[in-house]
């Protein structure tokens, strides 16, 4: 009996070490498939933006910066926002708006991009003559147009493109179309 005791012992003793081995085996593969998709998710997650600066009697600091995902290798959608800051000296005029929007770009020929983008800025109201109104307005906005991306280095890519806004009003802060250099990452 003590045989088989010994026997029954060893198999038993075996056959747990092979489970926990599976086991082990099991959950490294699975931490290897999870690292991959962090990877590719984090791979895919782009930072960067605009940024845009001038001094003088009209000073302009304007900042837009953005976070997109890669959907597809060619295709991507993303968030961001700008704030402007603008001030002419020469009229004592100071203003600033601001506000969030949405974009979406699609490659269509190796680094050329339709971009697409929805968003709403808060705005200074001015009256008739384009005197400021002391009330502040949200503007809505849909601009698309096509862009050019190059790589520099790694994942760090230089944007350019032109825009056209389809709901350009007399409030409207810029005019069209609308010129953008920017970076990602």
């Amino acid at each position: 009996m003590n045989f088989k005791n010994k026997i029954f012992k060893s198999i038993f003793f075996t056959l747990i070490c092979i489970t926990f081995s599976f086991s082990v085996f099991s959950q490294e593969f699975e931490k290897e498939e999870t690292d991959k998709q962090k990877s590719k998710l984090s791979d895919n997650i782009f930072f960067g933006g605009s940024f845009g600066l001038q001094f003088g009697t009209i000073t302009y600091i304007q900042a837009e910066p953005i976070v997109g995902y890669r959907l597809t290798p060619r295709v991507s959608l993303g968030v961001g926002g700008m704030f402007t800051y603008l001030r002419n000296s020469q009229y004592d005029y100071t203003t600033y708006f601001y506000g969030p929007m949405v974009f979406a770009q699609a490659f269509i020929y190796k680094e050329i991009y339709l971009h697409t983008e929805l968003e709403m800025l808060n705005i200074e109201k001015f009256d008739a003559y384009g005197y400021s109104e002391n009330n502040r307005i949200w503007l809505p906005g849909v601009k698309a147009g096509l862009g050019y991306q190059k790589v520099i280095a790694g994942r760090l890519r230089l944007n350019a493109c032109v825009l056209w806004n389809f709901t350009q009003t007399e409030d409207t802060p810029y005019s069209n179309p609308i010129i953008r250099i920017g970076m990602i990452f």
